[in-house]
C-alpha cells in the first residue's frame, strides 16, 4: 500500500510539473495526503494550486474547499503522543518499527523530543538500505548516539557513514558494546573517513567488547590487527575479515605492549593458505585467553602453534566457513582450562592431514563433545600402533561428522568411539566401506541422528541393513535413532528402507536422491513407519508420486512435509494430501513443476502454512 501511495503522489507531481496552471494535480496531490492524514502537507499542496490556478477554473472553488477541509482537520487533530505520560509514550515507541521511529523524527518538535529520548528505542542501529529512514536517523545521530549500545552499519552512503564516524569521533557513542562495519562500508572509506575511524576507536575504547570489520576484498587495509588490539583493550569478540594475504594486515604485536586478557573470540579470514604458523604465533601468544578461535585461509602450519599456545580453547574451526557455534556463557571468567570441546575443519575441498590435526585431537580427547573431520589420515598417522597415541578414547564425544581420506575409507576416529556412550549425532560422507563403521556403531548406544551421504557402494547395503536393523531391536523398549538423513546415496535399495521402517523411535526423515528405491519399496516403508513420525522430506525422488501423497495423508501425527524437485507430483496429490491430513501444519513445495498454482492456492486455504518456491523456478 505504501508503494502505491508513494507512486500515485509521484504522477500529482508530475501532472504539476507538466500543467502548473491545472488544478488536476493539487487537487490529487491535496486529496492524498488528506487520506495519509497529512493536513500541513494538504494545505500546502491546495495552497499552491490557489496560487498557480486562475480563479476563473471551474475547480478553482474545488481547491478553496479543499484547503478550508484539510485546515478544519488540522486544527481538530490531538497529538496524542504529546498528552500521553511519557512512560506510556515510550512503551508506545519502543513497539515501532525502525522505519516508523526515522519516521517520528519529523513529525513535530514534541514527536522528535519524545522518540529522541526514548533511550530503550535506540540502544540497536542498524543501517543498509540507504533508504529515507537511514538518513532521517542519520541527521540525528549525534543526539541518538548517547542511547546506542550496538550498531551494524552496511551502508553504501558515503556520507551517512561519514555521519557515525564523527560522532563517534566527538565521543558522542560513549554506550558502545558492539560495533559491526560490514564490506560495503569499507569499500567507501577515503584516506580522510579512516583516519577519523582511528579516532573513533580512541573514544569508544571503555565500552567497546565486540568489534567486526569486513574489509572489501580489494580494499587495501588501512587499520590493522595489532591497531586494534592495542586501541581496544577490552575487546572481548573480534571478528576481521580481509582479502588480502594475512601478513599485509596483521601489523606488529610489539605494539601491543601488554597482554590481552578480555580477548576470548576470534575470527580472522585471510587470503587462501596467507595464515601460517609463523605469522600467527605472536597473535595467539598475545591472546592466550581465546576460547573461541576461527581462522579461515589458514594452512596446517597453524595447527602445531594452536595446540602449543591455545591452552584455554574451547572451539577451534579451521578453515570452516559454515558458522561456528558461539561460545557459550562467552563473558564467564575462567578458573581453570575447561579443554577444547568442538573442532571443525573445512566442509568439503582438501582434505586435512591427520598427521597435523589428529595431535590435537588426541591431547583434548576427554573433553571433546563435536569433531567435524575432514582429514586425510593416510598421511603418516596409524592408532592400530598405540604407541604415539596409547589409550585413545573420545568417551564424552556426542557429534561426530566423518569424511575418509583418499581411499574413501573409514577414518581411525572410529574406533575412538567404541566406548562412547553419548553419541547423539553420526554423520558420514562419502564413505567406500561401512562395515567398520557399522561394528562400531553397534557397540554403543543408538544414535539419535544419523545422516549418511555418498554412500555409493554396493557392499555397504548389507552393513547399513544390519545396522538398522539393531536400531529396530534397541527401538523395542529404549532410545534408539530418531531423526535419519539418506542423501545421494545412488546404491541404496529398498532392502535398506525396509529395515529402516523397523526402527518404532523415527520422529524426521529426509530422503533425497535415491535412484534404486522404487515406489512400491518406498510405499512399503512409508507405511512401515510408526505413528510418532512428524516430518518427511522427500527430494529428488522419480518414484514419489501422487499415491505418496495419500499414503502421507494417512500418517496420523505427520505435521511438516517438504516437497522438492518432485516430477511425477501434480495438483492432484497435493490436494488430496491438504484434504485428507489431519494434523498436517506446514506443506514446503519447492521447484516441483507439476504442480499448479491453483493446486497451491488450494492448499493453502486448509493448511496452517504452505510455503511456495515454484515461482522462483517458472521465472527462469
Amino acid at each position: 500500500m505504501n508503494s502505491q501511495f508513494t507512486q500515485a503522489v509521484k504522477d500529482a507531481r508530475e501532472i504539476i510539473t507538466y500543467k502548473p496552471t491545472l488544478a488536476t494535480g493539487y487537487l490529487r496531490l491535496g486529496s492524498l495526503y488528506q487520506m495519509q492524514g497529512r493536513q500541513k502537507d494538504a494545505i500546502e499542496a491546495y495552497s499552491l494550486g490557489l496560487q498557480s490556478v486562475s480563479q476563473d477554473d471551474p475547480e478553482y472553488a474545488q481547491l478553496v474547499c479543499g484547503k478550508d477541509a484539510a485546515s478544519q482537520q488540522n486544527d481538530k487533530r490531538v497529538d496524542f503522543v504529546a498528552l500521553l505520560p511519557v512512560e506510556i509514550a515510550n512503551r508506545i515507541i519502543l513497539k515501532l518499527s525502525y522505519t516508523s521511529k526515522a519516521a517520528g523524527l519529523t513529525v513535530s518538535n514534541t514527536w522528535r523530543k519524545r522518540v529522541l529520548s526514548c533511550t530503550e528505542a535506540w540502544t540497536t542501529i542498524v543501517t543498509g538500505n540507504d533508504d529515507p529512514a537511514d538518513r532521517r536517523v542519520a541527521s540525528y545521530v549525534s543526539q541518538l548516539a548517547r542511547h546506542v549500545q550496538c550498531l551494524t552499519t552496511n551502508s553504501q552512503d558515503q556520507k551517512l557513514c561519514s555521519k557515525y564516524m564523527l560522532s563517534m569521533r566527538n565521543g558522542q557513542f560513549d554506550k558502545l558494546q558492539w560495533l559491526s562495519l560490514k564490506a560495503s562500508v569499507t569499500k567507501l572509506m577515503t584516506q580522510s573517513i579512516s583516519a577519523t575511524m582511528t579516532l573513533a576507536f580512541w573514544h569508544i575504547r571503555n565500552t567497546l567488547t565486540k568489534f567486526e570489520l569486513d574489509y572489501d576484498t580489494n580494499k587495501r587495509v588501512s587499520v590493522k590487527v595489532a591497531d586494534i588490539l592495542f586501541t581496544l583493550p577490552n575487546l572481548h569478540t573480534f571478528s576481521f575479515k580481509t582479502g588480502s594475504v594475512l601478513s599485509l594486515v596483521i601489523g606488529s604485536m610489539d605494539l601491543v605492549e601488554e597482554p590481552h586478557n578480555t580477548l576470548a573470540d576470534l575470527e580472522i579470514h585471510a587470503q587462501a593458505a596467507s595464515i601460517t604458523g609463523e605469522i600467527i604465533k605472536p597473535l595467539l601468544l598475545q591472546c592466550q585467553k581465546l576460547r573461541r578461535l576461527c581462522l579461515v585461509g589458514c594452512t596446517t602450519t597453524v595447527l602445531q602453534e594452536v595446540n602449543q599456545h591455545c591452552e584455554n580453547l574451547e572451539l577451534f574451526g579451521y578453515n570452516y566457513k559454515d558458522g561456528l557455534p558461539a561460545l557459550y556463557q562467552p563473558q564467564r571468567k575462567i578458573s581453570k582450562p575447561a579443554g577444547l570441546k568442538q573442532i571443525y575443519t573445512n566442509n568439503g575441498g582438501a582434505l586435512v592431514p591427520g598427521s597435523d590435526f589428529l595431535p590435537l585431537i588426541y591431547r583434548n580427547m576427554s573433553t571433546l563433545t563435536t569433531i567435524f573431520a575432514n582429514l586425510d589420515e593416510s598421511s603418516g598417522i596409524n592408532f592400530g600402533g598405540i604407541t604415539k597415541y596409547p589409550n585413545f578414547n573420545l568417551d564424552k564425544l556426542t557429534s561426530l561428522t566423518l569424511w575418509p581420506n583418499k581411499k574413501g575409507q573409514p577414518s581411525d576416529l572410529i574406533r575412538a568411539i567404541s566406548t562412547c556412550k553419548n553419541l547423539n549425532s553420526f554423520s558420514a560422507l562419502n564413505i567406500c566401506d561401512f562395515k567398520p563403521i557399522v561394528d562400531t556403531l553397534v557397540k554403543i548406544p543408538p544414535t539419535n541422528d544419523l545422516m549418511l551421504v555418498y554412500a555409493n557402494e554396493e557392499n555397504n547395503i548389507s552393513s547399513l541393513v544390519q545396522l538398522f536393523n539393531y536400531y529396530a531391536s534397541k527401538s523395542e523398549n529404549s532410545k534408539s535413532l530418531q531423526n535419519i538423513t539418506l542423501r545421494l546415496c545412488q546404491k541404496l535399495s529398498n532392502s535398506v528402507l525396509k529395515a529402516l521402517g523397523k526402527v518404532k523411535t523415527l520422529q524426521v526423515i529426509h530422503l533425497e536422491n535415491l535412484p534404486l528405491v522404487t515406489k512400491e519399496g518406498l510405499h512399503e516403508f512409508l507405511e512401515m513407519l510408526p505413528a510418532a513420525v512428524y516430518s518427511i522430506t522427500v527430494s529428488n525422488m522419480s518414484c514419489v508420486s501422487n499415491d505418496t501423497m495419500t499414503i502421507l495423508s494417512e500418517m496420523k501425527c505427520l505435521r511438516y512435509v517438504y516437497l522438492e524437485e518432485l516430477s511425477n507430483v501434480t495438483d492432484v496429490g497435493i490436494m488430496e494430501l491438504a484434504n485428507k491430513s489431519k494434523s498436517l501444519h506446514t506443506l514446503s513445495i519447492k521447484k516441483c513443476r507439476s504442480i499448479p498454482d491453483s493446486a497451491i492456492v488450494y492448499a493453502k486455504q486448509l493448511v496452517d502454512t504452505v510455503i511456495d518456491v515454484t515461482e522462483d523456478v517458472n521465472s527462469d
